[in-house]
C-alpha cells in the first residue's frame, strides 16, 4: 500500500511540473519552486536555491528535468520597398533586437537602428527588387528566459520602388504623366495631387492603364517639372519613390503680327510655319472695314494678302482653321492689329520767325530726300539750310512779307515705305521782323520804348530785360499797347541807348529783329512841393499834426523821384526856427518815394509851432532843393500854457507862491511825465540874460486827460493856498514880473519848444506874437475861451490868446474836470 502511495505522489508531481513548465514557457513568468522537488524558483526575478534532494532510487519510479521550449524567428515580409519586418515566437531581448548587426539579408543592406514592437522588428532596407530574400538573425535570445533561436532565418519576397517614369506635352495645353505600374485611381485622378511650377492645371485628370493625362495653361517651349504626391501603386499601397518628371512644353501656336505693307497690302506673320493649304485660303482671313481679294501667298511663316484701300486707322485681323505645319497645332492667338497705310502727305508749311520756315509731312521722309535743297521751291523766297527732325523738315529764308507763300517739294519718299508723295504743296503766310521802334524819355526818371508791335507782356514788363549804358533801371516795366514805361535814376541832357533782350511778338513769338533805339535824356529839375496833406497822427488824433507826436504827410509835386530818402539825413525837410528864430530845419524821420510827384514822409515830435503861417516843405533831388511850398505844414502845439500866476502877496514869501496851468487840446491824453513826452518848463527874467530848465518833480503820475490840465506849482505854495491841492508838480520859484515861461521836449534851450508865454517888456524870442500885458502879483492871465469852455486859443500871438491879467485866478490840475473846447 505504501508503494502504491509513494508511486501516486511521485506522478502527481510529474504533472505538476510539466504544467508548470508549459505555463511558465507560454507566458513568460518567472519559475515557481514546487517544494521537495530540486528545482531552482525565484518569484520576484532573483534566483534563490530552494531545492530539497528527493531520491530518485527510491522505489521504482524515476522523474527527469521538463523540456524546455524553442525560440524562433517565425517570418520575415517586405512592407515597402525598403521596410521589412521579422516576427519572432516571443518577445525577444530588447537591447539585442536593436542591434543592426544582428540582422543580414544577402543583396540588402540595411540601416538605421531597428525598432521593435511586442514580438516584431521593423528594419530599414536599401531598395529591394521583386525577388526572394533570406533574413538570417544572430545574437539575439528570449526576453523570459535568454532562450537563443533555434530557427534564425526566414524567407520573404521584395517589394520593387513604385515611381512617375515620365512626363510628356502632348499639345500646348496637355501633358501626360506615366507610372512604371497602374497607380490607384482616385489617388491618380485627384487634380491637387499634380503640380508644374509655371504652369496652371485645371479640369479633372484622366487615367489609362498606366498614364494619367492633365489639362495646362498654355505652354511655352521650355522645361517643365511635374511633382506627384499622394499617389499610390494600385497593387500594393506602395507610395512613390520617384515622384518627378521633366517635359519640354509645347509652346502655343500664334499669329505674332501683321502689317500694311501698301496702301492696297498686308502681312500675317505666324510664330511658326503654318499648313500652306490652310493658310492660302481667302476665307481663312478677315478684316474688318477692308475688302480682302486675290489668293494669299506663302513664304515661310509669312502670308500676304490683297486689300481694298486702307484709311491711316487700327484695323484688326482675323485667321480661323489655320494649324501648325509641325504638328496641327490650332491657333491660340488668331488676331493682330496693324495701323493701315495711307498716302505719304505735305501736311501744312507755316512761318516760324520772319526768316524761318518749316514744311510738316504726315511721316517721316527719307532723310537725304527731305534734306536736299533742290527738291523744295517756295517763289519769293531763297532757302537754305534745311534740317529734318522727325516729320518736318525747317529752312531758313531770306526776310519775309506779311502775304501768302507757296511750297512745292518735289522726289521726296516716306522713309517707312519709299511711298511717293501725294499731296506735296502747301501754303503760309509769312511773318515780318519784329523790332523795337523807338524810345523816348518822358521825365528826368521815365523813359517809354515802344515795339513795332504788341510785344509778349511777361517779357516786355521783365526789367530784366531792359538795359540803358549810364543809367540805372528800378521797378517793374509797365506796358500799355506796343509801349513799355520803365523807371530810370535821374537822368541828364545827353544821349542815351536802350537795349532790349528777350522779348518777343505777342502774336507768335517772333524775337526781336532790332533790339535797340535812342534818346535822349531829360535833366533832372529841382523839385517843386504843390500840397502837403496830413494823413496819420501818433497819437492818433485824426489829421491835426499837434507837435506832441508824431505826423506822417503826403507830399506832392514834380521831380521828386531823386529826392533821397533812404539816406540817414532824410531828403524832406521843413523850414522851421527854433525859439529864437535860428533855422532848424527838421528832417523827415522817414520818407518813400512813391512816384516822380509823390513822397509818404513822417516828421517827429517837438516841431514848433508858427500860427496858421505853418513851415514850408523843403524837397532835395539830384538837382536841387525847392524855396518854398505851395501848402505849408502846419503844426499846432499839442500843450498850451493856459494860466500863469506869477506871485502871491503877503506872507513870508510871496512872491515865490506860483503856479503854471497846462492844457490839453488833443483829442488823446498825455503821459507829461519823464516816463511819457518828459516835458520840461523853461523860465526866463525880465532881461533874457537867463533861461533856466526847472526840474519838475510830480506828485501825481502827470497823465494829462484830453482836454484836461496839468498844474505846475512852486515848491514856496503854501498849503493854504487853493491852488496847492490842484497841483501835479512842483519846480522851484522863477516867475518875474516882464517875464516868460516856455514848455520843450529838450533840455536845450529853445528847442523842441511846444508853446511859449512871455508878459509885460520881456525881451524878444521870450514871447509869440506880440507879449501880453504884465501880470502883477496876486493876478494871473488865463488863455482864451476860459470860463469853463476850454483854454484852447493858439494863434501864436500871447496878446490875442490871452485874457487880461485878472485877480479872478481859476488853477486846474488833472484832479480837475475836463473843458473841451466850445
Amino acid at each position: 500500500m505504501v508503494h502504491k502511495l509513494r508511486g501516486l505522489f511521485f506522478l502527481f508531481v510529474t504533472i505538476a511540473t510539466l504544467l508548470l513548465a508549459a505555463f511558465g514557457a507560454g507566458c513568460g513568468d518567472d519559475s515557481t519552486d514546487i517544494p521537495g522537488i530540486g528545482t531552482d524558483a525565484s518569484v520576484d526575478g532573483t534566483a534563490a536555491d530552494t531545492s530539497t534532494p528527493v531520491d530518485s532510487s527510491t522505489d521504482d519510479v524515476a522523474v527527469d528535468a521538463p523540456p524546455t521550449s524553442a525560440f524562433n524567428v517565425t517570418a520575415a515580409a517586405a512592407t515597402s520597398a525598403t521596410r521589412v519586418t521579422v516576427t519572432f515566437s516571443a518577445p525577444p531581448n530588447p537591447a539585442q533586437a536593436a542591434v543592426l548587426a544582428n540582422y543580414a539579408a544577402p543583396g540588402l543592406t540595411f540601416s538605421g537602428t531597428p525598432t521593435l514592437s511586442g514580438n516584431v522588428v521593423t528594419l530599414t532596407t536599401s531598395v529591394q527588387s521583386a525577388i526572394a530574400y533570406t533574413l538570417t538573425v544572430s545574437n539575439v535570445t528570449r526576453a523570459s528566459d535568454a532562450q537563443a533561436l533555434t530557427t534564425r532565418a526566414a524567407t520573404f519576397t521584395g517589394r520593387a520602388p513604385f515611381n512617375v517614369e515620365s512626363a510628356a506635352s502632348t499639345n500646348s495645353v496637355t501633358l501626360t504623366v506615366t507610372f512604371d505600374a497602374p497607380p490607384t485611381a482616385m489617388q491618380a485622378t485627384t487634380l491637387a495631387n499634380y503640380t508644374v511650377p509655371g504652369l496652371t492645371l485645371s479640369g479633372t485628370p484622366t487615367l489609362a492603364g498606366s498614364t494619367v493625362t492633365l489639362t495646362t495653361t498654355a505652354q511655352a517651349n521650355q522645361s517643365y517639372t511635374v511633382t506627384v504626391s499622394n499617389v499610390t501603386r494600385a497593387s500594393d499601397g506602395e507610395p512613390l519613390a520617384t515622384a518627378i518628371a521633366d517635359f519640354n512644353g509645347t509652346n502655343t501656336f500664334n499669329v505674332m503680327s501683321a502689317q500694311s505693307t501698301s496702301n492696297t497690302s498686308m502681312t500675317v506673320t505666324f510664330d511658326a510655319a503654318p499648313n500652306a493649304a490652310e493658310a492660302t485660303t481667302l476665307a481663312h482671313y478677315d478684316v474688318p472695314g477692308l475688302t480682302l481679294s486675290g489668293t494669299p501667298t506663302l513664304a515661310g511663316n509669312v502670308v500676304t494678302l490683297t486689300t481694298s484701300s486702307q484709311a491711316g486707322q487700327a484695323y484688326t485681323v482675323t485667321v480661323t482653321d489655320v494649324t501648325r505645319d509641325a504638328d496641327g497645332e490650332a491657333l491660340v492667338t488668331n488676331t493682330a492689329d496693324f495701323q493701315g497705310r495711307t498716302t505719304f502727305n505735305v501736311t501744312s508749311a507755316s512761318s516760324t520767325s520772319s526768316t524761318r520756315i518749316a514744311v510738316v509731312f504726315d511721316a517721316p521722309p527719307t532723310a537725304a530726300a527731305a534734306t536736299n535743297l533742290a527738291n523744295y521751291d517756295v517763289p519769293g523766297l531763297t532757302l537754305s539750310a534745311p534740317v529734318l527732325a522727325g516729320s518736318t523738315v525747317t529752312f531758313t529764308t531770306t526776310a519775309q512779307a506779311a502775304q501768302t507763300y507757296t511750297v512745292t517739294v518735289s522726289n521726296v519718299t516716306r522713309n517707312a515705305d519709299g511711298e511717293a508723295l501725294a499731296v506735296s504743296t502747301a501754303d503760309f503766310t509769312g511773318r515780318t521782323p519784329f523790332s523795337v521802334g523807338s524810345a523816348q524819355s518822358t521825365s528826368a526818371v521815365t523813359i517809354e520804348v515802344t515795339f513795332d508791335a504788341a510785344p509778349n507782356t511777361a517779357q516786355a514788363t521783365m526789367l530784366a530785360n531792359y538795359t540803358v549804358a549810364g543809367l540805372g533801371l528800378s521797378g517793374v516795366p509797365t506796358l500799355a499797347g506796343n509801349t513799355v514805361t520803365i523807371h530810370t535814376a535821374g537822368q541828364l541832357a545827353q544821349a542815351y541807348t536802350v537795349t532790349v533782350a528777350g522779348v518777343t511778338r505777342a502774336s507768335d513769338g517772333e524775337p526781336l529783329t532790332v533790339a535797340t533805339a535812342d534818346f535822349t535824356g531829360t535833366a533832372v529839375q529841382a523839385p517843386t512841393v504843390t500840397n502837403v496833406v496830413v494823413t496819420a497822427t501818433v497819437p492818433d488824433n485824426g489829421t491835426t499834426p499837434y507837435n506832441t507826436g508824431t505826423t506822417t504827410v503826403t507830399i506832392t509835386g514834380t521831380d521828386l523821384a531823386t529826392v533821397d530818402c533812404a539816406a540817414a539825413v532824410k531828403g524832406v525837410r521843413l523850414s522851421d526856427l527854433n525859439g529864437i528864430g535860428v533855422a532848424v530845419g527838421t528832417r523827415a524821420t522817414s520818407c518813400t518815394v512813391d512816384s516822380d510827384t509823390q513822397i509818404t514822409a513822417t516828421f517827429p515830435a517837438g516841431i514848433r509851432t508858427n500860427g496858421a503861417t505853418g513851415w514850408d516843405v523843403i524837397a532835395t533831388n539830384t538837382a536841387g532843393s525847392n524855396a518854398t511850398s505851395t501848402v505849408p505844414f502846419v503844426p499846432r502845439a499839442g500843450l498850451l500854457i493856459s494860466e500863469v500866476f506869477v506871485g502871491a502877496s503877503g506872507g513870508t514869501t510871496p512872491a515865490q507862491r506860483e503856479f503854471i496851468e497846462i492844457y490839453n487840446p488833443t483829442s488823446r491824453s498825455i503821459d507829461a511825465s519823464a516816463a511819457g513826452l518828459n516835458v520840461r518848463l523853461r523860465v526866463r527874467n525880465s532881461t533874457a540874460s537867463t533861461d533856466v530848465n526847472k526840474t519838475l518833480t510830480f506828485v501825481t503820475n502827470g497823465v494829462i486827460p484830453s482836454h484836461g490840465f496839468l498844474l505846475l506849482v512852486s515848491t514856496d505854495t503854501a498849503t493854504t493856498d487853493a491852488w496847492y491841492v490842484e497841483r501835479d508838480a512842483t519846480y522851484a520859484h522863477g516867475l518875474v514880473g516882464d517875464g516868460a515861461a516856455y514848455i520843450s521836449l529838450s533840455g536845450t534851450a529853445n528847442l523842441l519848444v511846444i508853446d511859449k508865454v512871455g508878459w509885460g517888456n520881456q525881451p524878444e524870442h521870450g514871447y509869440e506874437g506880440t507879449a501880453l500885458a504884465n501880470i502883477p502879483a496876486n493876478q494871473s492871465a488865463q488863455r482864451k475861451p476860459a470860463g469853463g469852455a476850454g483854454h484852447a486859443t493858439d494863434t501864436d500871438d500871447n496878446s490875442a490868446d490871452f485874457n487880461a491879467p485878472s485877480a479872478s485866478i481859476s488853477p486846474h490840475g488833472t484832479v480837475s474836470a475836463p473843458q473841451p473846447e466850445p
